[in-house]
């Protein structure tokens, strides 16, 4: 059970496969997350998804990928505010929850 009131109720069809800032349980995983390429990343539990969180030069980058395909990504974000990458994550576990 997480207890990051936050998470919608689709987090139930992603697994974590990386989640060293407690993204499950602390709605401010971001905010004390260090800045670096890896911070965040879920694995769509049907396979062939990942959500992938990180910083990279000035910027926090949000990606969801399909079969690893880094070059193509189906949805991308970079912004410097903490709380609009929070918000598409949370919003991009329900979007591509199905898919």
């Amino acid at each position: 059970m997480y207890t990051n009131s936050e998470l919608p109720p689709a987090i139930n069809q992603w697994q974590l496969s990386f989640d060293p800032y407690d993204f499950a349980n602390n709605p401010a995983w971001l905010r004390h997350a260090e800045k670096c390429e890896d911070i965040l990343q879920l694995t769509h539990k049907k396979g062939g998804l990942l959500i992938d969180v990180g910083y990279y030069g000035s910027d926090y980058r949000a990606v969801v990928i399909r079969d690893y395909n880094w070059q193509q990504p189906l949805a991308e974000l970079t912004s410097h505010d903490v709380s609009v990458i929070t918000q598409v994550v949370y919003q991009w576990l329900t979007q591509f929850a199905e898919a």
